[in-house]
Parts: structure tokens; C-alpha cells; sequence
């Protein structure tokens, strides 16, 4: 597509015209109010869906307060969690960890477990430091005025 440009006498021109096109165009109709569309019910949010399952299926994991999670536990998680896509499973785990009872959970030494329960290692202190990094941020923002 090409582009037409515009310079001296020519643009002089062509703006004159415009200038008596538009001149000649009646005003503008009165401003319509918008139209909502129909309410729907929502779609069903599949992530809280699946913390839902995961609650049931995993009760040692999953209950409050929270314990730390096995590093890897996603892959677990999608094993189990059939019909539900890795987008889903990455949204679920994302609500899960971010709260700030499982940020809080996670101090230096703390036992991570598996969908079963059983243990999985123990949050080391880099983990530690950065939950502490984010439980500050998220309790910086909820203070913040609105």
C-alpha cells in the first residue's frame, strides 16, 4: 500500500477542499446512550474449579493453614487433575501461592510436601527471603489507599 504526501501548494489545496467538504456535512446527530449487552452468567472461573478439586483430592497439600509445596507439584497436579489444561493448573497454583498464608508458611526450614502429604524436602532460604518479598509487597498494597 502505497502513501500519498502532501507539500506545498498541493496540501494548500486539498485542505481548502476538505475544509468546504466537511463544511458541507450536516452536524453531527446527538450523542446515543450505550447499550449494555444482556447479562450472562459468567463463565465458570476454571482455576477456582480446580483448587476446589484439589481441596478434595489432596487434603493434606491443600487445607489450611497451608503447607509449602513439593518443587515440581504442577507436573503432579496435571497427572491428577484430568480435563483441566496446564494454563489452568498454572492459574490455580498462582491463586494458591500468592496468598499470603502460604507465603507465610513458607520460612526457612519448612517442610514441603506432596500431593499426599508426605514430605518433599524443606524451603531453602532464597525461597524463604522471597516469600518474605512478597508477603511485604502484598500486605504494602492492601494498606495502600484505594
Amino acid at each position: 500500500m502505497s502513501t500519498l504526501s502532501l507539500k506545498g501548494d498541493a496540501l494548500r489545496r486539498a485542505s481548502a477542499r476538505l475544509g468546504s467538504l466537511m463544511s458541507a456535512l450536516p452536524p453531527d446527530p446527538a450523542p446515543v446512550a450505550p447499550v449494555s449487552a444482556p447479562p450472562t452468567s459468567p463463565e465458570p472461573d476454571r482455576s477456582t474449579a480446580l483448587l476446589t478439586f484439589l481441596r478434595a483430592a489432596a487434603p493434606a497439600a491443600f487445607r489450611d493453614p497451608p503447607p509449602p509445596l513439593a518443587i515440581g507439584i504442577r507436573i503432579d497436579i496435571a497427572r491428577v487433575a484430568t480435563g483441566y489444561s496446564a494454563r489452568d493448573v498454572r492459574r490455580a497454583l498462582g491463586t494458591w501461592c500468592r496468598r499470603s498464608s502460604y507465603l507465610r508458611a513458607l520460612s526457612h526450614g519448612a517442610v514441603r510436601v506432596h500431593l499426599d502429604g508426605s514430605a518433599a524436602g524443606t524451603v531453602s532460604d532464597s525461597h524463604a527471603a522471597f516469600a518474605q518479598e512478597q508477603l511485604a509487597k502484598l500486605i504494602a498494597k492492601e494498606r495502600a489507599p484505594q
